[in-house]
C-alpha cells in the first residue's frame, strides 16, 4: 500500500537514492586570481625585488689612515714649496731673467736680433710663462689633492703621475743638469723632491690601498 508522500521507506520530501546528484564531472576550476593589493602583490606577478640595502643608511667612512693622511700631507709641502719658489722668482725678478739669460746663450744668436727679437724680452716672456704655468699647475695639484682626501682613487692615480715626474726632475737636479742658480730655489727644489717622493710611497702603501678601496665600496652603495 502506498502512501500520498511517497514510497515505502524513503525519507519525505527527499528524492531517491539513485537521483541523488552525483559529484560534478571534469576538472575543478582553478583559483581565482588574487586582486590588486592582496597579499602586497601585485595582480599577475610579484612585485619589484629591493635594491642591497634597501631603507638601510649607507655605512659610514672609514678613519683615514696615517698612510693616506701623512702621504697627501707631503703632496701639499710641495705645493707651498712650489709656490715659495714663484714667489722668489717675482720678488728676485730683474735678477731671476738676467740668470736665465745668462745660462741662454742661444738667444744671444744674431739672427734673433735680425728678426726683430730683443733677446731681453723674449727671455722675460719665457720667464713669466715658466711662472705662471707653476701657478696654475700648482692649483690643479691641489685640486687633486682634495679629491684624493675625499676618496677618490682616480685622482690618487693623477698624483702618482704628477709625482712621477717630480720625481724624474728631482732626479735631473741632483745630477747638476738645469739646477737653479740661486741657491734658495735649489733648495725648495729639493725639499720638494724628497716632499713627493714621501707621498708617493705612503699613497702606495697597504693601509692606503684599502682605504680607497673601502671608499670606493661605500661610494657604490649610494649611487
Amino acid at each position: 500500500m502506498t502512501s500520498g508522500h511517497g514510497q515505502q521507506g524513503e525519507p519525505q520530501g527527499q528524492p531517491p537514492q539513485w537521483q541523488q546528484p552525483g559529484p560534478p564531472s571534469g576538472p575543478p576550476a582553478p583559483p581565482p586570481y588574487p586582486q590588486p593589493g592582496a597579499y602586497g602583490q601585485r595582480p599577475y606577478g610579484y612585485g619589484p625585488m629591493p635594491s642591497p640595502g634597501y631603507g638601510q643608511p649607507p655605512p659610514e667612512p672609514k678613519e683615514r689612515p696615517l698612510t693616506v693622511r701623512a702621504g697627501l700631507g707631503a703632496f701639499v709641502v710641495s705645493i707651498v714649496l712650489n709656490l715659495a719658489g714663484s714667489v722668489f722668482a717675482f720678488a728676485n725678478w730683474d735678477r731671476y731673467v738676467a740668470e736665465m739669460l745668462a745660462q741662454q746663450p742661444s738667444v744671444q744668436d744674431p739672427a734673433l736680433a735680425e728678426a726683430g727679437i730683443d733677446p731681453q724680452t723674449f727671455v722675460e716672456g719665457l720667464a713669466a710663462f715658466a711662472v705662471v704655468v707653476s701657478l696654475v699647475f700648482a692649483g690643479l695639484y691641489a685640486l687633486f689633492v682634495w679629491f684624493a682626501w675625499r676618496g677618490h682613487n682616480w685622482a690618487r692615480v693623477v698624483l702618482f703621475v704628477i709625482g712621477g715626474l717630480g720625481i724624474a726632475g728631482g732626479l735631473v737636479n741632483l745630477a747638476g743638469v738645469g739646477s737653479s742658480p740661486f741657491p734658495s730655489l735649489t733648495a725648495l727644489s729639493l725639499f720638494s723632491f724628497a716632499a713627493v717622493l714621501a707621498g708617493v710611497v705612503l699613497l702606495s702603501r697597504a693601509p692606503s690601498n684599502e682605504w680607497f678601496a673601502s671608499e670606493k665600496w661605500r661610494r657604490s652603495l649610494t649611487r
